[in-house]
């Protein structure tokens, strides 16, 4: 048998491999356990079906997509090597149309991932909440007045104070959907947030490695099942890991300017935007970057002296506008409505501190694994955080905001990622692929073809992402049917300038079987537009609010909603 028959033969033999891999991955959907993923809280709860799937991207996914990597390195690799050719005398003007069009791309994505699976509904009641409050500020009110009894109102996420009502989120998420409310972009503009951590990884990148590896960064980001599933959403972490991606881009750009104020008042701006929008998140993950520029600002003063005062007065503007904002709503200038509605301060007794290592801590540190670029990728984030004192950083950053799980008590949804951990997408981003760059040298070192074991780890992350991405996307796309199917049937059966008396959404989706069982984490309903003015407003039926309801609402007509077990999924009942 000559070289070249057994070449093919061995990578038949891989392709055969790579198959039964494959085929052994979703036959496990077979088994008593299924592949079946639902919704039900709590956040930490998975069902037996997605824990089976977990052990099948664990073991069967990675293993297959190796193996396809292999048996295709020979067209991948020689694909890569025209690449790394071709990009190695790359213009500035050329990678900026590939860097745009990528970040184009991952509009295109967003887009198509809240049109087609999400349905264009949220994912949680925050994105409900956080929405009431941008209408409000665009609408030129902090909050809005409240014409009926509060427990009429589907009042979740929302901070009442007196006759006033506004969502209790941040307010940096407010203020993004104010923008999209008054440019009419809605649910598009969250696309654009999305997508903007692509195009700064690849400059970022492009500065340290090369224009090369600045495509290959934003392409690596643009695969990632957590931007591909949460980028879909009108979550408010959306906006924050936009925010604090500019914050680390800027803060790094600035560090190579020395002492020019400029780009130091751009970072603290990009930072205090972060701050008001999950000031918890962008405290701890900037927290590393800052300190050390406070450590050598006491070491070289000639050269920082001047950084740390001008990045706090960047972060002041944006501060300044939630304080005031703290004031209108609350009453107390340092007191957000986030806050306000707690019951109790943070506590950390040692069972409590044990509880939220485990459950919180290590349960997201585990959604990082899977949900990032699964076992694969996290082995080259690992080859990553000592290749730089860059990377050192951008490693720190990952492990404060790890550390940010003891002091939560809440462990945040994973369907779209580990929520709370969103923001660790850049950093985590910028360490693959300087793991990538890193492993080049050491495969030459030991006289391992770096073009085919490069090729083979590239299709086997895009594999395995998309393996990955598809389940979870049906799966929410099978919740988002829910909803769709509710509020047709509202729309299909209430007239215009109707007020529907409901029962809590969640009652009405658990009453059919098909629904309760595949569940959703959205509970309440929509909330109505601060004037009240929705063509069909759905409120809490309680009899002894009935006449006040009437009395705001003279001219519309009056409904009971009922759930029904099955199409079409409720009943209106006209109220005399």
């Amino acid at each position: 048998m000559g070289r070249r028959d057994r070449f093919a033969t061995r990578h038949l033999v891989t392709l055969g491999a790579a198959l039964w891999c494959w085929f052994a991955f979703w036959g496990l959907k077979k088994t008593a356990n299924t592949y079946f993923i639902d919704f039900i809280a709590p956040w930490t709860r998975s069902s037996q079906g997605e824990l089976n799937f977990w052990v099948g991207v664990l073991t069967f996914l990675p293993f297959s997509a190796l193996l396809f990597g292999y048996a295709l390195s020979p067209l991948t690799g020689r694909a890569g090597a025209a690449w790394g050719r071709w990009s190695r005398g790359l213009r500035l003007r050329p990678f900026l149309g590939l860097l745009g069009g990528l970040a184009l791309a991952a509009v295109f994505l967003a887009w198509l991932g809240n049109r087609f699976i999400l349905l264009g509904f949220p994912v949680t009641d925050d994105e409900h909440a956080i929405r009431f409050g941008g209408r409000c500020l665009a609408h030129g009110v902090t909050a809005a007045r409240l014409p009926v009894p509060q427990g009429s109102l589907p009042d979740l996420f929302l901070y009442v104070r007196g006759d006033q009502v506004t969502s209790m989120d941040w307010l940096g998420g407010q203020i993004a959907w104010a923008f999209a409310e008054l440019t009419r972009l809605g649910n598009a503009l969250f696309g654009l947030f999305a997508a903007l951590p692509v195009l700064l990884l690849g400059l970022h990148v492009s500065r340290r490695q090369g224009r090369a590896w600045g495509l290959a960064a934003a392409g690596l980001l643009l695969i990632s099942p957590m931007f591909l599933t949460l980028g879909a959403t009108t979550h408010a972490m959306v906006v924050s890991r936009a925010l604090t991606a500019l914050s680390l881009f800027l803060f790094f750009k600035a560090m190579d300017t020395k002492g020019r104020p400029l780009p130091w008042l751009l970072a603290g701006l990009a930072a205090g935007a972060a701050f008001i929008t999950r000031p918890f998140e962008a405290t701890f993950l900037l927290a590393p970057p800052v300190l050390w520029l406070v450590v050598h600002t006491i070491r070289t003063p000639r050269l920082y002296r001047a950084a740390l005062p001008v990045m706090l007065l960047g972060a002041i503007v944006p501060l300044t506008f939630m304080l005031l904002h703290n004031a209108a709503v609350t009453g107390n200038v340092l007191l957000p409505a986030r806050l306000a509605v707690l019951k109790k301060g943070v506590t950390l007794t040692p069972s409590q501190l044990w509880s939220r290592f485990g459950a919180n801590l290590g349960y997201n540190v585990l959604q990082l694994v899977l949900w990032f670029l699964g076992p694969l990728g996290f082995g080259l984030v690992l080859l990553g955080v000592r290749r730089s004192r860059e990377t050192a950083l951008m490693a720190a950053s990952l492990g404060s905001l790890a550390l940010l799980a003891l002091f939560h008590d809440d462990h945040g949804v994973h369907m779209v990622g580990p929520i709370h951990m969103a923001d660790a997408l850049y950093p985590l981003s910028f360490l693959a692929v300087a793991g990538l760059a890193r492993l080049m040298p050491l495969l030459r070192r030991h006289r391992i073809a770096p073009r085919t074991t490069v090729a083979t780890l590239v299709v086997a992350l895009v594999i395995a992402s998309g393996a990955f991405v598809y389940k979870y996307a049906r799966s929410l796309r099978a919740s988002a049917r829910i909803h769709r199917a509710i509020y047709t049937a509202i729309r299909e059966q209430a007239p215009p300038g109707s007020v529907l008396l409901a029962p809590q959404y969640a009652q009405v989706w658990l009453t059919t079987p098909r629904f309760s069982r595949r569940a959703s984490w959205v509970f309440e309903w929509r909330r109505p537009r601060p004037d009240f003015s929705d063509e069909r407003l759905i409120l809490h039926y309680r009899a002894g609010d009935l006449y006040a309801l009437r009395q705001a609402f003279p001219h519309r007509r009056f409904y009971r909603l009922a759930a029904v077990a099955g199409p079409p999924y409720l009943r209106l009942v006209p109220l005399p």
